[in-house]
C-alpha cells in the first residue's frame, strides 16, 4: 500500500510517498525516516531527479524490457532508484522485496554439489550479489535467467557486477544477450569500467553522490513533513558532516532531533551511531572471549554496511572504553589507539570499500588487543584481592 505523506500537496516534491506495511506491535526502532521517506516512485526523486526522469521516459515509450547498468557508489541509492522503476512500471504491489534463501545445484560440475544463495525476492524481480556466489556466478545467472523465464516475474538485479572477471562477463554475455527481449536485468556496480562487454547491449544510468544542497532539501521536506523546526544552518552542517551520504544525514538528523527537540543552529551534530558505539565498548569491558570478539566482529559490519566513518568509530571507541575502566587503564587505552591511529587512517589507492574494510579490520585488531591486556589486568587484580584476603 502506498500513500501520499501530504496529500493536500502535491507539487515542489511534497507527494513523497511512504511505504506502509503491516502493523508491527514490535519496540519502534529509534532511527525510521531514513526508510519511513525512501523514494517510492521514480517522481519521489530529490537527488538524482534527472536520472529518475530518464528513467520514466523510457517506461512511457512503453520499452517493456531492457538492460540496464546502474553505476554509484556504495549507498547512493542504486537499489532504490531500481525498485521504484519496477514499482511505476508493474504497480507498488508487485515489488514487496522478501528475504530468501535458494538452493542451486552445480550441474556439470566435476564434484557434484550444492550453493545456497542468498536473495531478494518480490513477485516481479529476484536480486542477488554477484560477490558472494564464490566462483559459480555464470552457472547461478543462468538459472536466475531461466526462473525469471519461466515465472511471471520480469526482472534480475546482480550487485556488486565489477566484482567479476573480464572472462566470466564475456561468458555471461553470450548468455543474456540470447534472452534479450524477454525481461529486465540490472547491473549494480560502483565501476562500470569493468563492464566493457556489456557497453553495448545497456543502458548505462550513473547514480552520483548526493550534493549538499539536495541533501539540506530531503531534510527540510522531512521537517515539513515531522512539524519540526529545521535551522537552515544546522541542516548545512549536518549535510556538510554527513560526506555526501544521504541515509547518514538523515540519521543525524533523527539524532539531534531525538537528543533535542528544539534545534539550534550552533548544537554539537551528532550521528545517531554513537550508542551502538558505547555498546561495543561496553561489550568489551564485559567479557574477553573468541565468542564475544565474534559478536563485536558483526556489530563492526553492521557500521561498515551503513558507511560509518572508521575514524570517527575509533574516536568514539576510545572515548567509550574509557568510561568504563579503571583510571590506571586510560593510558593503555590510549597507547593502543595511537599505536593503530595511523592503520585506521591509511588509505587504499581507487578502492574506498577496500579502504573502509582494511580500516575496520584494524579496530578489530585493536579490540581484540586491548581485550587481552585487559583479561590480563583483570586475572591480576583477582589475584591481588586473593592475597590480600590471604
Amino acid at each position: 500500500m502506498v500513500k501520499d505523506v501530504n496529500s493536500a500537496e502535491n507539487s515542489n516534491h511534497e507527494s513523497l510517498r511512504v511505504v506502509v506495511a503491516a502493523k508491527d506491535t514490535s519496540e519502534p526502532k529509534k532511527y525510521i525516516w531514513a526508510d519511513k521517506y525512501r523514494p517510492v516512485v521514480l517522481s519521489d526523486f530529490i537527488c538524482n531527479k534527472d536520472k529518475a526522469n530518464e528513467l520514466q521516459k523510457v517506461i512511457k515509450k512503453d520499452e517493456e524490457y531492457g538492460y540496464f547498468i546502474f553505476e554509484g557508489q556504495v549507498g547512493v541509492g542504486k537499489r532504490t532508484m531500481i525498485w521504484a522503476l519496477l514499482r511505476e512500471a508493474y504497480g507498488p504491489d508487485k515489488v514487496m522485496a522478501r528475504d530468501e534463501c535458494k538452493t542451486f545445484n552445480l550441474k556439470g560440475e566435476k564434484v557434484s554439489s550444492n550453493i545456497i544463495v542468498n536473495v531478494k525476492e518480490s513477485s516481479q524481480h529476484i536480486e542477488v550479489n554477484l560477490s558472494e556466489l564464490k566462483g559459480y556466478e555464470k552457472h547461478v545467472i543462468v538459472e536466475l535467467i531461466n526462473l525469471i523465464i519461466s515465472s511471471s516475474a520480469a526482472a534480475v538485479i546482480l550487485h556488486e557486477a565489477d566484482s567479476l572477471s573480464t572472462d566470466a562477463w564475456v561468458d555471461i554475455r553470450c548468455v543474456i544477450a540470447h534472452y534479450r527481449g524477454r525481461l529486465n536485468v540490472f547491473f549494480c556496480c560502483q565501476d562500470a569500467s569493468k563492464l566493457q562487454h556489456l557497453m553495448n547491449i545497456c543502458k548505462l544510468i550513473q547514480i552520483l553522490p548526493p550534493s549538499n544542497k539536495e541533501i539540506v532539501e530531503v531534510m527540510e521536506l522531512i521537517a515539513r513533513n515531522e512539524k519540526i523546526d529545521l535551522p537552515r544552518q544546522l541542516a548545512e552542517r549536518i549535510a556538510t558532516s554527513s560526506k555526501n551520504n544521504l541515509r547518514q544525514a538523515i540519521r543525524s538528523f533523527e539524532a539531534n532531533w531525538h537528543h533535542n527537540s528544539l534545534l539550534e543552529e550552533d548544537q554539537i551534530i551528532l550521528t545517531g551511531w554513537e550508542d551502538e558505539i558505547a555498546d561495543i565498548a561496553k561489550s568489551i569491558v564485559e567479557k574477553q572471549s573468541p565468542k564475544q570478539l565474534y559478536t563485536i566482529r558483526r556489530k563492526l559490519q553492521n557500521l561498515i554496511d551503513h558507511r560509518v566513518p572508521p575514524e570517527f568509530t575509533f574516536q568514539t571507541l576510545e572515548d567509550e572504553l574509557k568510561k568504563h575502566v579503571d583510571e590506571s587503564l586510560h593510558m593503555l587505552i590510549h597507547q593502543t589507539y595511537k599505536e593503530y591511529t595511523g592503520k585506521v587512517y591509511e588509505r587504499l589507492h581507487n578502492n574506498e570499500r577496500k579502504t573502509v574494510i582494511k580500516q575496520f579490520m584494524n579496530i578489530e585488531e585493536y579490540i581484540a588487543k586491548f581485550m587481552s591486556c585487559y583479561k590480563t589486568y583483570l586475572a591480576k587484580q583477582a589475584l591481588d584481592m586473593t592475597e590480600c584476603k590471604g
